[in-house]
């Protein structure tokens, strides 16, 4: 690199020593990406303290095109300090590509559900979302065990569930919530999750789990949407609650939304009075909403070398959550699938974004 005043004005870097100069010049930008912390250097802290917390409210971070919540997934500031770590597919929309915050903070989804909501009318909103929380309609449930109390503690477990929901919660710490049995194993028992890390841990207060696979079921008078997602990366404050209890807030959940989910999740949705209406390959706003989804492809499904040389196959998605505390209920039938499918050759499981060359 050459270092002259002319080549620093264009470029806006500068050298800190040249042949025995040591003139300080202002440093080129570099990404620092939002990650979730390393464990901590403790270790047997204790194991005695378990609690349970159901989600109250989520934000989606549909507000606007700017990711705000979610983590860096692939190492780069994209838009801003590096280029993609992926190539972009042809299906994708190069006038609405998927950048990352300044912080690397990768969020695809949130970014296809501010323009969803913009041409729709805010149908799939978090407010609209938290509505059906606040009903009983859905929650996930956080169980924390073999946990310290501490705010450093190597090793925690973490495991969640689903419900089919409840009569309206009263957010004390007192609601026993059912437990759907397609989130435990073959005993039926809660101590059996499906949905679990063992390798969690807390890190100055913080919660951080990572599950391979997580099913998040949102419902509401007007809407029911099944989303399925992958390499979840959780991390939430944990906080004390009344009662001697916990609860967690501040939650961040950053995951991978592929293709096939992202359209299974399309063939379940389900909206308007008492969501009864279907969402097919023939409606009329079908091809927009898909677009949309598909232009929100940043990531690949798969760990890669996130060099830009293979290309983007999934949707990066970011959310935020708080809860409060909970119990968990009795085992419980889970909700039923939605009913009344598409007609054949119109399901929108059956579609895809396209080739990406």
């Amino acid at each position: 690199m050459l270092c002259g005043g002319a080549v620093i004005a264009l470029v806006g870097i500068g050298c800190a020593t040249i042949a025995g100069l040591d003139e300080d010049f202002e440093r080129a930008p570099v990404c620092n990406p939002v990650v979730p912390p390393a464990p901590p250097k403790v270790t047997n802290a204790g194991d005695d303290v378990e609690f349970v917390t159901a989600i109250r409210t989520i934000d989606l971070d549909e507000e606007d095109d700017t990711p705000r919540f979610g983590y860096d997934l692939d190492g780069k500031c994209t838009c801003t300090f590096d280029g993609p770590s992926c190539k972009r597919p042809a299906f994708v929309d190069v006038k609405k590509d998927t950048c990352d915050d300044t912080r690397g903070i990768d969020n695809g989804g949130g970014v296809a559900l501010a323009r969803i909501n913009a041409l729709a009318a805010g149908a799939i909103s978090s407010i609209v979302i938290n509505e059906g929380a606040t009903q009983g309609l859905w929650t996930l449930l956080i169980r924390v065990s073999k946990y310290s109390g501490t705010a450093n503690d190597d090793s925690v477990t973490v495991a969640v569930y689903e419900t089919p929901g409840m009569t309206a919660p009263a957010w004390n710490g007192t609601d026993a919530w059912p437990v759907s049995n397609d989130s435990v194993g073959g005993s039926g028992s809660v101590d059996e999750p499906l949905v679990v890390d063992e390798a969690a841990y807390v890190r100055d207060g913080l919660l951080v789990a990572r599950m391979p696979q997580l099913k998040m079921r949102f419902r509401a008078e007007a809407v029911d949407l099944v989303m399925s997602v992958i390499n979840n990366t959780m991390t939430a404050r944990i906080v004390e609650a009344s009662g001697g209890k916990f609860r967690l807030t501040e939650g961040t959940m950053a995951s991978k939304w592929t293709h096939s989910n992202m359209f299974k999740a399309l063939n379940e949705f389900r909206y308007g009075p008492a969501t009864s209406n279907k969402f097919c390959r023939d409606d009329i706003i079908y091809l927009q909403v898909k677009n949309m989804f598909c232009s929100a492809t940043d990531i690949l499904e798969a760990e890669g070398p996130n060099d830009g040389s293979e290309f983007c196959d999934a949707i990066s998605l970011g959310l935020r959550f708080d809860t409060e505390s909970a119990m968990l209920g009795p085992v419980s039938p889970p909700l039923a699938a939605p009913s009344d499918p598409c007609k054949q050759g119109f399901e929108p499981s059956s579609d895809s974004c396209g080739s990406p060359e």
